[in-house]
């Protein structure tokens, strides 16, 4: 998970602070002080995606995969009974975004689903982290 700026192809930048690009936006790491109109990006490695990322990111044109930060929630599981993991995973299956597989897998679901969420890790006993993407500052 990596933090992303996506701004307007419109707008002429120095090509130094661009990491990627498509059609409608420029990426980059850092926002250039001056620039208000932006879009925050979170870029994801390694994905699983499902068919609704489309809904709530894009793929580069350098074959990056990007999900709009203010759309998602990102989670991981910290502890539970593997059997009850499975069954919490299930049960939000209709919902899953994507998933992210590092050091520790990330899942990405709707922002509007956060509630649910923590109500069937509640029902299953699975804790998770949820993530601060507000706060996440990780970037290369």
């Amino acid at each position: 998970m990596i933090k992303r700026y996506a701004l307007s192809v419109s707008k002429p930048f120095e090509s130094d602070i661009i990491t990627d690009h498509d059609e409608e936006w420029l990426i980059v790491s850092e926002l250039p002080t001056h620039i208000h109109d932006y879009e925050a990006l979170i870029e994801i490695e390694q994905p699983i995606l499902t068919p609704l990322f489309t809904d709530y990111g894009f793929e580069s044109l350098n074959e990056r995969f990007y999900l709009y930060e203010s759309l998602v929630t990102a989670f991981s599981i910290a502890d539970g009974d593997p059997i009850e993991i499975d069954m919490f995973l299930l049960q939000l299956e209709e919902y899953m975004i994507a998933q992210e597989k590092t050091d520790t897998t990330i899942y990405y679901i709707a922002k509007q689903y956060e509630e649910l969420l923590t109500k069937v890790a509640a029902t299953y006993d699975v804790t998770i982290r949820i993530f601060d993407l507000d706060k996440y500052e990780k970037n290369d």
